[in-house]
């Protein structure tokens, strides 16, 4: 499968979850079921295009703490070679897995 027939995949299960109750929810606001389905429509898309771009600076970020942290375990501190766990380790603290 390719990635983006899984993000779509993804946006389409989270928009038909809630998209009934954020609908009747807007609707409570503006009394007009086309606006409220409008409404809720633009909100889904400018979060989902927000969140992919998120996901995307957090994966280039990792992915040069990653390599900063490779670096500095097996070429850095007088080119002693330490262990990967402790890259695992750190990396995994700096994005709050630990």
């Amino acid at each position: 499968m390719s990635k983006d027939f899984l993000e779509h995949k993804a946006f389409e299960e989270l928009f038909d979850l809630h998209y009934g109750n954020l609908v009747g929810f807007v609707y409570g606001y503006v009394r007009d079921e086309e606006v409220a389905k409008d409404i809720v429509h633009d909100t889904f898309l400018t979060f989902w295009n927000v969140f992919i771009l998120f996901c995307k600076i957090l994966f280039v970020y990792i992915g040069s703490e990653l390599r900063f942290e490779l670096f500095e375990t097996f070429a850095g501190g007088g080119g002693e070679r330490t262990g990967g766990n402790r890259v695992v380790g750190v990396c995994c603290r700096r994005v709050g897995r630990v």
